[in-house]
């Protein structure tokens, strides 16, 4: 056998462990620098290989499962946190937290500024507070809890909120032991602001594009609005049905205002659509949307994910609803990851 197909074999194996395969000898590491270069693999951290069809069909958070499965086993004692710990608990999170390739990990000694390179953070994690590390999926992690401690003060507030409502949503953490948590003494700094996340956060939004236009919506100054809402409605045949929505506001003058965010997956997504054109889907939309209205909802807004990034055309849209809009709110900082 070849050295080429050795470490394809090997590559393989990894995979298979949901790891990333790291070269045993100076002979396979020449080798898989030669196949890196050629494209035969990825490197998607130091020291770390995939094979590219693999890599590219997993997403950000499996990704990082890989990357700190596969430290953990290079490296025993290494302790996976931040918001790569959330992403080792498959809480739900936005992908370009990951962008940088950086690894978040926590030392319970020397400095926290420090990394071994680039592609490591090191956040301290306090010897008192070890109890809240804990093995999951053969990583080293901290525990739910720190984990969304850690988020929560290194975060902003539209990236640690999805963090803390999927937590809640899976049962993870109970909100009531997280904030007394956060009381505690010497539990670390800026403890306000994971508590301040959780105060906000209720376990009810049903996806991660849902969590962050709910915390850019918050951002802006809109008011918090009512979540996963029903409304039993007449259709065409007469028929009753029950139409729930992502976001309704009930406002002072009686009116009530509908926001749904759009994916545009449901538009070219063959296990969403059903089979359906575009156009019978846009028709569906918008029958959806009478039937919203014969049940009193006097306007309802639509906004894609890519609105909610820029900001300006969710603003625009929900303002010419009626929704009200205040000041901003003045929200604690993070002191950040890097």
């Amino acid at each position: 056998m070849t050295m080429r197909l050795h470490i394809k074999q090997q590559v393989r194996q990894a995979h298979q462990a949901r790891q990333c395969y790291t070269p045993r000898s100076n002979t396979e590491r020449v080798t898989v620098r030669r196949m890196a270069e050629s494209c035969e693999l990825v490197t998607p951290h130091r020291g770390m290989y995939a094979e590219p069809e693999y890599w590219s069909m997993l997403n950000h958070i499996s990704k990082v499962q890989h990357i700190g499965s596969t430290l953990c086993r290079e490296k025993p004692g290494t302790i996976i946190a931040g918001i790569s710990a959330a992403a080792v608990w498959g809480l739900d999170h936005s992908a370009y937290l990951h962008k940088s390739g950086v690894i978040t990990i926590a030392k319970p000694y020397g400095n926290p500024n420090r990394a071994t390179h680039s592609q490591l953070h090191r956040i301290y994690l306090p010897a008192r507070h070890m109890n809240h590390v804990t093995m999951h999926n053969n990583t080293q992690v901290t525990d739910p809890t720190r984990t969304l401690f850690d988020c929560g003060r290194t975060e902003a507030f539209h990236d640690a909120f999805p963090v803390f409502e999927s937590a809640i949503r899976q049962n993870s953490v109970d909100s009531t032991a997280f904030l007394e948590y956060c009381s505690q003494a010497y539990v670390g700094r800026n403890r306000h602001l994971p508590a301040f996340v959780m105060s906000k956060a209720r376990g009810l939004s049903e996806n991660g594009g849902e969590l962050f236009a709910l915390a850019v919506i918050f951002e802006l100054g809109f008011p918090w609005p009512e979540q996963q809402v029903e409304f039993t409605c007449i259709g065409p045949d007469g028929a009753r049905k029950v139409r729930r929505v992502d976001f309704a506001w009930y406002l002072p003058d009686g009116r009530i205002v509908v926001g749904e965010l759009d994916g545009q997956q449901k538009y070219v997504d063959p296990s969403m659509t059903g089979g359906r054109s575009i156009a019978a889907i846009v028709e569906d939309e918008r029958e959806r949307s009478q039937m919203l209205y014969r049940c009193g909802v006097s306007a309802v807004v639509r906004f894609t994910f890519d609105d909610v990034v820029r900001r300006v055309p969710l603003e625009r849209k929900l303002r010419e609803a009626g929704v009200p809009c205040g000041a901003p709110p003045v929200l604690p900082q993070p002191h950040g990851r890097r």
